[in-house]
């Protein structure tokens, strides 16, 4: 089950829950207002960077110096 982040515009909480991708809302637990999904970062771990300069020196999933080669 993937990790949403939501808003609880009642007592202006944000909270991270473990729901179905399918569930639209989750309660607040703080006070129990059915909060909507917004948009938040996210990160990867185990992968390589895929920009240029991010210390490797070129685009990581062909190794070229450029990605626009890729």
């Amino acid at each position: 089950m993937p990790l949403y982040e939501y808003y609880c515009s009642e007592c202006r909480q944000r909270f991270e829950k473990l729901v179905s991708s399918l569930q639209k809302e989750a309660p607040c637990p703080r006070c129990s207002t059915l909060s909507p999904k917004v948009f938040s970062a996210f990160s990867m771990s185990g992968g390589e960077k895929s920009s240029p300069g991010a210390g490797g020196g070129g685009c990581a999933p062909c190794s070229s110096s450029s990605c626009k080669s890729c």
